[in-house]
């Protein structure tokens, strides 16, 4: 028992895990408590060990039980090297070690020091500091610092918050859908197409030193402050074909909405055919099913039987090539007859656990990250290049869904995305003009302003109207981004928000109690 909450102080006091007072002075009364009977002594040990365990996990940040209860189903699908690897991220060795050591001197100490005792008082003062204020300041590999606040501002903090949360939905509630207007049948078409990408945030291309790719620099309007108000990509994907709307709670996301908030379908009403196309089989969490009902897509997505790949995903299957699957996409866009086109293409190319197959098959998917993301980034600048050779009038929008976590932080380790920070769900959206009608080379706006799916959609219907492909001025884009509707940032999953309060973030878990991001 002692070393167990000796090697658990040094996890807390490390900033590793968090520390509940209670849950563990009630597991050492239990493992104390003064029993005679042989059975009932045995009956005690059987029931401590995983009891300490539970506790122990409870301590940690990791997902609730009930959370990997319901999401076993997906994590059999995964491949028992990406298994390894996530396990692999857990351990510590600097920790690992340190424990030892602790275990050993303890077996040599306790000889003469009544170790118990001093535990016990020990649980006692935590129970008091975890109660009262916030653990020592906890050292670890990024600036991201957590700390809960102080017991007299809870109950005024939580009360505030709870409310600015409450009036943040309400307004959204009340936004009026985006409309799309028709345009007119002597003006030059153009087609709209959306780059989903998963796993791309901010902190990422920071993270792999890309922020700077030739892609970046080319997107005529840059927005810095995009959130995606989601860190798992079914969320992310309602949100996005739901743009018409004002962001809605995570709990209303698979009730359906209104048929004016779908913006694909807003898009086909007004004479734009609605495609769409994956660089995967969508069959893992059922996500092709999701955009057929969620987004209202009636049609089937691109075929990719004969599209290369040279990448496997987490759950073993093929990951096609960004480029080698719009170029198909394109070629099929020559020979159709649609005079407008809107394209909805999801890529998982930076999905974590995804990795190489042949020679650099032995790269872990945080090792092979960084090649991951300079092809896709890459693909998609050669892909518009391929866009301009084709003589084809488009807007190009690049939307990620969320962020990969690549770095991790103090909350969660690298790849887990259950809390959706602000590290994971500010992602880079970028905006591309491109065609032979298209007379403003030089244009480039980047976008330091809070905004999310709310404003894209509101920026389009209006791009629309105003048609950047025929007689178009430059100032009309500065207007158009002037104009655009404000946006507090909120994130959500289940069981967990995050909201931004005068530049501090703020997280709400299971407890519903706020705690501090800063």
């Amino acid at each position: 028992m002692n070393s167990y909450f000796l090697i658990k102080w040094l996890f807390w006091w490390r900033g590793h895990i968090d520390f509940h007072g209670i849950e563990n002075l009630a597991l050492a009364a239990l493992i104390l408590a003064p029993i005679r009977t042989q059975w009932l002594s045995s009956l005690r040990l059987a029931l401590s060990i995983p009891i300490a365990l539970l506790v122990l996990y409870y301590d940690t940040r990791l997902p609730p039980i009930s959370r990997l209860i319901d999401g076993w189903g997906q994590m059999q699908g995964f491949t028992l090297t990406y298994l390894v690897e996530l396990v692999g991220r857990l351990i510590n060795v600097e920790m690992l070690s340190a424990s030892l050591i602790i275990t050993v001197a303890y077996m040599y100490i306790s000889k003469w020091v009544r170790v118990t005792v001093l535990v016990c008082m020990g649980l006692i003062g935590s129970l008091f500091i975890t109660s009262t204020d916030s653990p020592p300041t906890m050292t670890m590999p990024t600036s991201a610092q957590i700390r809960l606040t102080e017991t007299n501002n809870t109950q005024g903090l939580n009360l505030d918050l709870d409310l600015e949360l409450k009036q943040f939905y309400q307004n959204e509630q009340d936004r009026p859908s985006i409309e799309f207007i028709a345009p007119s049948d002597n003006s030059n078409a153009f087609d709209i197409i959306v780059l989903n990408i998963c796993s791309l945030s901010w902190d990422d291309l920071d993270y792999a030193g890309l922020t700077n790719h030739p892609l970046l620099e080319r997107f005529d309007i840059l927005f810095n402050n995009f959130g995606s108000a989601a860190s798992y990509s079914g969320p992310a994907a309602i949100r996005l074909l739901r743009a018409n709307c004002g962001q809605t709670k995570h709990s209303a996301l698979y009730e359906g909405a209104l048929a004016q908030c779908y913006l694909f379908d807003s898009l086909q009403k007004i004479g734009f055919e609605k495609q769409w196309s994956l660089n995967h089989d969508g069959e893992y969490d059922d996500y092709k099913s999701l955009v057929e009902q969620h987004g209202q897509f009636d049609v089937n997505p691109l075929p990719l039987q004969d599209v290369p790949y040279e990448i496997e995903s987490f759950d073993g299957t093929p990951i096609h090539k960004d480029l080698s699957v719009l170029n198909k996409w394109l070629s099929n866009r020559a020979n159709g007859s649609s005079e407008r086109v809107a394209l909805f293409y999801n890529s998982i190319t930076l999905h974590d656990g995804n990795r190489y197959i042949g020679e650099d098959s032995t790269l872990s998917s945080l090792e092979n990250f960084h090649p991951r993301l300079n092809r896709l980034l890459t693909d998609i600048n050669d892909f518009i290049s391929q866009l301009e050779r084709s003589n084809t009038n488009a807007v190009v929008i690049m939307v990620p869904e969320h962020g990969a976590a690549i770095r991790g932080d103090q909350l969660q380790i690298a790849g887990l995305r259950e809390i959706p920070t602000p590290s994971i769900t500010k992602v880079p959206v970028g905006i591309k003009f491109v065609g032979p009608d298209w007379h403003h080379p030089g244009l480039s706006f980047k976008i330091d302003s809070a905004t999310s799916y709310y404003g894209l959609a509101d920026l389009l219907s209006k791009l629309i109207l105003v048609n950047p492909f025929q007689d178009f001025k430059s100032s009309i884009v500065e207007e158009l981004l002037g104009n655009m509707p404000s946006y507090r940032f909120v994130s959500e999953n289940e069981g967990v928000v995050i909201i931004e309060n005068e530049q501090q973030y703020f997280i709400r878990l299971e407890d519903d109690e706020w705690i501090d991001y800063n």
